[in-house]
């Protein structure tokens, strides 16, 4: 069956989180005091470790990266990104 959940993380540079393969990233925002991630999921799915990345405006962006999201933190803009590969 198809859900939607919340993954909550921490903001730093590398984020690791275990979702549901094949999750798919609806939208991302800070609720409260931590950024908040709502993925549509297989909620009968395996979990698997996947790696982000954070990047703040005016920080500088790897070039194997593809950009997911961007959003609005208080005075913060971030930005959110995964491995191209």
């Amino acid at each position: 069956m198809k859900t939607v959940w919340k993954f909550s993380f921490e903001i730093k540079d590398t984020i690791k989180i275990k979702l549901p393969a094949f999750a798919e990233i609806l939208h991302v925002e800070t609720q409260g005091n931590f950024p908040a991630m709502w993925c549509l999921i297989d909620d009968e799915a395996e979990y698997v470790e996947k790696t982000f990345y954070l990047r703040g405006t005016g920080h500088e962006v790897e070039k194997n990266l593809k950009h997911i999201t961007t959003w609005l933190d208080g005075p913060f803009v971030w930005h959110l990104f995964e491995n191209k590969g």
